[in-house]
C-alpha cells in the first residue's frame, strides 16, 4: 500500500505530482489555477461567464487541486433536484436540494443582503441540467499520524479566491456564489478581480466571515465517511462539522467536501463576444489580458499587466512558506531528509478562526441568467503531514475518488470531445443527441463470437463435504444482516474504504472482534481486486485482532480461575473459563483444546499476518513496537516480534 510517494514540499513537488498522476490517470492534473468556468466556447478559453479559482491558506500559502485537465475538463451533469446542500446552522440544520434552495432563495440568503421578498433564482428548464466537477485537494498540517489517525487538534484553515472576468463592479456581478460544507450554506457573489470567500457566522455583534478549517480524522482516503456514535457527539460537541448527505446521491455522506455553486445572474452591463473572455472590443483586452489558448491565466503568475482585475497574486508556493519549503520552511536538505511516505487522511472540513466583518451582498438586481446553467465544483479534501510525501497510492485513489463522482451523474464527457453539449454550451442537448453520444450501434453491443458455437467451460465438482466441516463461505462469521450489506460494497476505493472503517471501528472498541477480523480479511479482497496486491494496512489489523482476542481471552480465564500465572497454566478448557473470545476467529480450537492452545494458535495467526503485512509494504515500524493491541504478540512471542519489527524498520530503511 505504500508507495515511493511525492514529497508535497520538494521544489518540483507539482512536477513530481504529476507524474504520479501521469502513470494512472493522464486526464488529470495537479494545478494552482482552475478554470471555473460556467460557460465557455468549445474548442478554445473563450466564454462569457469565465471564472479562474485557487485555493489560499491563511498564512499565505497556494494549494495545488488534483482535477481534470482545464481546457479539456471532464463535466458531470445532473439535475438541481439531485443535488443536496444544507440549511440552517447547529440544531436546526437541514438538508435540501439545490431546487428548493434555488426556488425559495429569499429565505436561505435573506442574511447576507437586501434580498427582495419571494425572490426564486430557479430556472425550471435550465435546472434540469447543473454542470459539476470533482476536484481532489491534499493540504499539509503539522502532526504526528499513526495508524489510527492524527491525534491532537491539529488543522489548516484556507480560503477560496476567485475572479470572474465578465465582473467590473461589486453592483453588477455575474454569478452568484453558495459555499456548502456540511455545516451549511453560505451566500456570496463575484466582484471585480480576486474575490477571497469565507464562511459566515451569526454572532452577538454581527455576522462575521470565517475561515475553512481542515482538522486531521482517522479516515483515509475515501469519498465518503461513517463515523462512530462516539466521533460524531465529539465533533457536535467542539461544533465540527459532521458527517452530513451533501452533493449528488452517489456521494453519500461525508465531512470532507466543500460544494461551490456558481447560479448565473443578468447583468446589466453586457459584453460582446467576438473577444477573449467576453470584454467589451478586440482591441480593449489586449493590453489586459495576455492572450493564451492553453491557460486561463488569472493566478498563474505569469506576466499579467498590473491594470488587469486579477493581477498581483504571488508566485505560487509548494505548500509551504517559501518556494521549495518542505510543508513549511525547510531547506531542500532538509526535504529531502524528510521526505518519507505517509498516508494522507480525510479532512473535516468546518468552520474555522474569524477573517473579519461579512461582507453583504452589494448587487442591485437579483435576476437569474436563464441562457447559463447553474455549475458545482465540488472538492474533497485530505491531510498530509508536513514535511511527509504523499504516499503515490493515495494520489491514485484521490483521482479514482473524482472518477467515480462523475459515474454518480446522470451523465458526463469532455468538454472538447467531439459533438459535446454540456451545462457548459449555449444549448442544452436534445435526447436525440444524448442517445447518439452515448448509444452505440448495434454491431458493437455484442461480444465477438457470441452467436458461434462457443464451448462452456466446465468445471470439476468439489469435494463432498464431511459430516465434520460446512462448506466454503466466503462471507463466514459475519450475522446476515451484515451480509446482505457487504453484497453491496461497490468494487471501488470508497467500498474498500467503507470495509476498512467499519472494522476499525469494531477493533477500537474491542468488539466483535471475530466480524472485524473478516471484515479486515474482505476489505484485503476488495484492495487485492483493485490494485492486484494485498492490503497492508488489513493484514496488520487482521493480526491486531487476533491479538486482542488473545489479550480478552486471558483476562477472561484469569477473572474465572485467578490461579493462572501464566499461558501455559490455562489449562481449562475455554467452555469452563467463560467461552471462547471471538468464536468465529480463525483458527477454530480443536475439540477439547485448553485455553493455553487455543491463544498460542491465535498468537502464531497474528505473527504469520504481521509477516505478511510487512512484506504487503506495512512500514510503520515504531508503531508496531508500541502497538497496545499486540500487547498479547509482543509479551508472548517476543523474540519472533522483535524480529518482525526488525524486519520493518529494515524495509523501511531501504525504501526510503
Amino acid at each position: 500500500m505504500f508507495g515511493t510517494g511525492v514529497a508535497a514540499g520538494h521544489p518540483n513537488m507539482q512536477a513530481r505530482l504529476n507524474q504520479a498522476i501521469a502513470q494512472h490517470n493522464p486526464n488529470y492534473k495537479a494545478l494552482y489555477v482552475s478554470w471555473n468556468d460556467n460557460q465557455r466556447q468549445q474548442g478554445s478559453c473563450w466564454g462569457s461567464n469565465i471564472t479562474d479559482a485557487r485555493l489560499k491558506g491563511k498564512d499565505g500559502e497556494d494549494f495545488l487541486v488534483v482535477r481534470p485537465n482545464n481546457f479539456n475538463e471532464r463535466i458531470g451533469r445532473v439535475k438541481a433536484s439531485d443535488v443536496a446542500l444544507l440549511v440552517g446552522s447547529g440544531t436546526s440544520l437541514r438538508p435540501v436540494t439545490l431546487e428548493e434552495y434555488l426556488r425559495d432563495f429569499h429565505s436561505h440568503a435573506a442574511y447576507a443582503g437586501s434580498v427582495p421578498a419571494g425572490t426564486s433564482l430557479l430556472s425550471a428548464t435550465r435546472d434540469q441540467s447543473v454542470g459539476m466537477r470533482f476536484q481532489a485537494v491534499f493540504l499539509p498540517v503539522a502532526s504526528h499520524s499513526s495508524l489510527f489517525g492524527f491525534p491532537g487538534p491539529k488543522a489548516k484553515e484556507f480560503y477560496p479566491d476567485t475572479c470572474n472576468y465578465q465582473t467590473k463592479s461589486w453592483e453588477d456581478p455575474r454569478n452568484l456564489v453558495l459555499l456548502c460544507t456540511s455545516q451549511g450554506t453560505f451566500v456570496q457573489q463575484d466582484g471585480p478581480g480576486s474575490v477571497p470567500q469565507f464562511l459566515h457566522s451569526s454572532e452577538p455583534g454581527g455576522w462575521r466571515k470565517k475561515y475553512l478549517e481542515a482538522a486531521a480524522t482517522r479516515h483515509g482516503v475515501t469519498m465518503g465517511q461513517t463515523e462512530t456514535a462516539e466521533e460524531r457527539a465529539e465533533a457536535l460537541r467542539q461544533g465540527k462539522a459532521a458527517s452530513t448527505v451533501i452533493g449528488t446521491r452517489a456521494m453519500g455522506t461525508g465531512f470532507n467536501r466543500l460544494m461551490t455553486v456558481q447560479i448565473p445572474m443578468k447583468q446589466q452591463r453586457t459584453f460582446g463576444t467576438n473577444n477573449l473572455f467576453g470584454g467589451p472590443s478586440p482591441t480593449a483586452w489586449a493590453p489586459t489580458f495576455p492572450f493564451s489558448t492553453t491557460t486561463s491565466n488569472c493566478f498563474s503568475g505569469g506576466p499579467t499587466p498590473a491594470a488587469g482585475p486579477c493581477s498581483g497574486a504571488p508566485a505560487p508556493m509548494a505548500f509551504g512558506n517559501a518556494p521549495g519549503a518542505c510543508f513549511g520552511g525547510f531547506t531542500n536538505s532538509l526535504c529531502q531528509a524528510r521526505a518519507q511516505s505517509d498516508s494522507a487522511h480525510a479532512a473535516r472540513v468546518s468552520t474555522g478562526s474569524d477573517a473579519g466583518p461579512m461582507d453583504r451582498l452589494r448587487m442591485e438586481r437579483f435576476e437569474r441568467d436563464e441562457g447559463c446553467s447553474v455549475t458545482i465544483t465540488v472538492q474533497f479534501y485530505f491531510l498530509v503531514r508536513e514535511g511527509h510525501s504523499i504516499d503515490e497510492s493515495d494520489i491514485r485513489r484521490a483521482v479514482d475518488i473524482c472518477e467515480e463522482a462523475y459515474k454518480g451523474c446522470s451523465w458526463d464527457g469532455n468538454l472538447m470531445d467531439a459533438g459535446f453539449q454540456s451545462a457548459f454550451a449555449k444549448k442544452d442537448m436534445t435526447p436525440s443527441d444524448t442517445m447518439n453520444l452515448l448509444s452505440p450501434s448495434s454491431s458493437v453491443l455484442v461480444f465477438p463470437g457470441s452467436d458461434s458455437d462457443v464451448q462452456k467451460s466446465t468445471w470439476l465438482q468439489p469435494p463432498w463435504p464431511s459430516t465434520l466441516s460446512n462448506c466454503f463461505d466466503p462471507l463466514a462469521g459475519l450475522d446476515q444482516d451484515l451480509k446482505s450489506l457487504l453484497c453491496k460494497v461497490p468494487c471501488t476505493e470508497e467500498g474498500y474504504g467503507w470495509l476498512h472503517g467499519t472494522a476499525l471501528s469494531l477493533l477500537e472498541k474491542k468488539q466483535q472482534l471475530d466480524a472485524a477480523f473478516h471484515i479486515f480479511r474482505l476489505a484485503n479482497d476488495l484492495h487485492l481486486q483493485i490494485h492486484g496486491l494485498p492490503g497492508s494496512h488489513s493484514l496488520y489489523n487482521m493480526a491486531c485482532c487476533q491479538a486482542v482476542a488473545v489479550s480478552l481471552q486471558i483476562q477472561q480465564y484469569r477473572s474465572a480461575c485467578p490461579g493462572a500465572f501464566d499461558l501455559a497454566s490455562c489449562l481449562q478448557v475455554p467452555g469452563r473459563a467463560g467461552g471462547v473470545v471471538a468464536p468465529h476467529l480463525p483458527p477454530k480450537p480443536a475439540f477439547g483444546a485448553s485455553v493455553a492452545m487455543l491463544c498460542d494458535a491465535r498468537l502464531d495467526a497474528a505473527l504469520g499476518l504481521l509477516s505478511s503485512a510487512i512484506g504487503a509494504g506495512w512500514r510503520q515500524h515504531a508503531h508496531m513496537a508500541t502497538d497496545p493491541d499486540l500487547q498479547s504478540v509482543r509479551e508472548l512471542r517476543k523474540p519472533r516480534f522483535d524480529v518482525l519489527v526488525k524486519l520493518a524498520q529494515t524495509t523501511a530503511q531501504a525504501f526510503a
